[in-house]
C-alpha cells in the first residue's frame, strides 16, 4: 500500500490525507455496508492505510501537515473527504461547490474586525503589546483631545485582549485601529498607525483569524454552535435547491412540495410553510458538520535537500 500512496502524493505541492484514503478505497473496492446500511469504508483497510502511511512518515518519505480551514476553496477543496461514508461524500463533491457561491454572497455574523474575538493571541502578543503600549502613552502626552480619547480606547482594548485586565471596550482593536488612521494624521501619529498595525499582525496568527472568519461565513449556512442540533438554515437549502435541483430532489427522502391549491393539501391542514420546512431529505444537514472546525492533514513530499 507504501507504493500506491506514493502514487497519489504529488511531487510538488500536498494533497488531502482523507482524499488519498478515498481514492485507494474506491480502487481496491474497499467500501462496503455497515449494519445500517450505510457504504462505509472498511475499518481493515482503514487500518492498513494508516499503518503504511505512519511508515512512510517515520522514514521521511512523506511529511505530513495539520491545519485549520481558512479559505471557503479549502472547505470545498477538502472537506468532501472528511468523512468515512461514501453518501455524505458524494453529497458534499457535488453540493460543497454551490454552497461555496452561496456562503460568498453571504454577510457574516459578525465583521472580519470583531474576529479577534475568537481567537487566541499568540504567546508573544502580551510582551508585543506592552512595547506598543509604552510609545502609545508617550504619545498620548501631547495629543488634542480626540487624540487622547482615541489613544484611551486602544490601550485599554489591548488590555483587555492581550494581558486579561478587567476592562471591556466593545469596539474592536482592528477597528480602533482603522480609525487611529483618520485622527492620527501628523508624521509621527502616521508611523504610530504603523507600528500598531504591525504589533496587531504580531499578536494573532493570520491562519488563526482566517479561520475565524471562515467559521463566521458557515455560520450563516447552518447550526453549528456547540449543543444544538446540527441543521443547515432554510435559507441555504432554498438555494442549493434553486441551482441544483437535480441534486436535492434526486436524494431519497426529498418531498416535494404540494400544490397550495390542491384539496388533499388544505385537507390534510398543512400550511405551505411546514411542508416547506419538511421536504428536505434529512442527508442535507450533514452537508456541513462540527468536524469541519477541526484540523485537516495533508501530505507532501519532504523537500529536497
Amino acid at each position: 500500500m507504501q507504493r500506491q500512496i506514493l502514487e497519489v502524493v504529488p511531487l510538488e505541492g500536498s494533497i488531502s490525507l482523507d482524499r488519498v484514503r478515498w481514492e485507494l478505497a474506491d480502487a481496491a473496492d474497499a467500501v462496503e455496508p455497515n449494519e445500517e446500511g450505510q457504504a462505509i469504508i472498511r475499518k481493515a483497510f482503514e487500518q492498513s492505510f494508516d499503518r503504511a502511511v505512519g511508515s512512510l512518515i517515520r522514514s521521511g518519505r512523506l511529511v505530513r501537515e495539520d491545519a485549520k480551514l481558512v479559505s471557503i476553496d479549502e472547505l470545498v477543496d477538502m472537506y468532501p473527504f472528511k468523512t468515512r461514508y461514501q453518501e455524505r461524500r458524494r453529497l458534499r463533491e457535488q453540493l460543497l461547490p454551490h454552497l461555496a457561491e452561496f456562503l460568498r454572497k453571504r454577510v457574516s455574523a459578525y465583521d472580519f474586525t470583531e474576529t479577534e474575538r475568537f481567537v487566541e493571541p499568540t504567546p508573544e502578543a502580551p510582551e508585543i503589546w506592552k512595547a506598543l503600549d509604552a510609545k502609545l502613552r508617550a504619545f498620548d502626552a501631547d495629543a488634542t483631545a480626540e487624540e487622547s480619547e482615541l489613544l484611551f480606547s486602544i490601550r485599554a482594548k489591548g488590555r483587555e485582549l492581550f494581558t486579561k485586565a478587567k476592562v471591556t471596550i466593545k469596539p474592536p482593536l482592528r477597528g480602533l485601529i482603522r480609525r487611529a488612521e483618520t485622527v492620527l494624521v501628523s508624521p509621527g501619529g502616521a508611523a504610530l498607525v504603523k507600528e500598531m498595525k504591525d504589533a496587531y499582525r504580531g499578536c494573532f496568527d493570520s491562519r488563526d483569524m482566517e479561520h475565524a472568519v471562515l467559521k463566521a461565513k458557515l455560520h450563516t449556512a447552518a447550526n453549528l454552535k456547540s449543543g444544538n442540533k446540527i441543521r443547515l438554515h432554510d435559507v441555504a437549502k432554498d438555494f442549493l435547491e434553486k441551482v441544483a435541483p437535480e441534486v436535492i430532489r434526486a436524494m431519497p427522502n426529498y418531498d416535494p412540495v404540494k400544490d397550495p391549491d390542491d384539496e388533499e393539501h388544505h385537507l390534510m391542514g398543512f400550511g405551505s410553510w411546514q411542508r416547506h420546512k419538511n421536504r428536505f431529505d434529512p442527508l442535507l444537514d450533514k452537508l456541513i458538520d462540527r468536524d469541519v472546525y477541526r484540523e485537516f492533514a495533508v501530505l507532501r513530499r519532504p523537500a529536497a535537500a
